[in-house]
């Protein structure tokens, strides 16, 4: 998956994150940082302070995608979108 792939899935993202007041900030569309892969920050406050997640999208088998925790790479599987569906399914 290219780059501008990534950034499409990643965009669609907040769409689903924001309904439940999650608040997300693009890592990849800031001309003065320079990342290897497009990054996603999805963040929120709460009493007990800020709590967030860098997230990245990857290609999967099946005409999908699914999103990860960044710094875990592949072991940090999140949820898989894609396949006609319209929003991610989360992992269980």
């Amino acid at each position: 998956m290219g780059c501008a792939t990534a950034v499409r899935y990643l965009d669609l993202l907040p769409l689903a994150v924001e309904q439940r007041g999650w608040r997300c900030f693009t890592l990849y569309r800031l001309e003065d940082l320079r990342v290897s892969v497009p990054l996603l920050w999805i963040y929120g406050a709460g009493e007990s302070g800020g709590v967030g997640i860098v997230v990245i999208a990857r290609a999967t088998a099946g005409d999908s995608w699914a999103y990860y925790e960044a710094h875990r790479g592949w072991s940090g599987y999140l949820a898989v979108w894609g396949g006609g569906r319209s929003v991610p399914v989360e992992a269980g």
